[in-house]
């Protein structure tokens, strides 16, 4: 017997929920603004191509994690007005932008720390048991899916989750 998943969102309800931030001018300033307790790594990001490529990935994900509290996969040349703001806001000397994003090791050490920065959690299987018990919660006080699903969003956010892939 094939197992029917549930949809609950339509394709253009996922680009909105999932798809990376689009900042304007003044956004931008905010979301990619680093804590201070990072800017003298920054400074010393400046000394080599392959800190700047790792430096330059965790501002953007830093950014985009600060508006939407979840991680996204994209390469420099797609989201290219962040990476030239962020090159000109902290890399001014440089004359090279980064091409190629940094080892899938560093990429994941760079999500480690910004998840403690924000005091977030990503951890599936909790995340999982989470869910599974409020939805449970919400469906005694509701029949609406859309209304449950949007219940688990805020509380994952109130809870500090990650939200997890839409295809889970």
């Amino acid at each position: 017997m094939s197992q029917q998943r549930l949809k609950l969102l339509d394709n253009e309800d996922v680009v909105q929920l999932y798809a990376h931030p689009q900042f304007n001018a003044t956004e931008k300033g905010y979301y990619f603004a680093v804590p201070s307790t990072w800017m003298h790594s920054i400074k010393l990001a400046t000394a080599s191509h392959h800190k700047i490529s790792a430096t330059l990935y965790l501002i953007l994900q830093y950014g985009y994690f600060k508006a939407r509290h979840q991680f996204f996969k994209f390469d420099y040349k797609d989201v290219k007005d962040d990476v030239d703001f962020i090159m000109t806001q902290y890399f001014s000397d440089t004359k090279n932008t980064p091409k190629t994003l940094p080892t899938r090791t560093t990429r994941r050490n760079m999500k480690t720390k910004i998840l403690e920065e924000a005091g977030f959690s990503s951890e599936a299987d909790k995340i999982d048991d989470f869910i599974e018990e409020r939805v449970a919660y919400f469906a005694k006080i509701t029949s609406k899916v859309e209304s449950i699903f949007e219940e688990i969003i805020k509380a994952l956010e109130t809870e500090k989750y990650v939200l997890p892939p839409y295809s889970r």
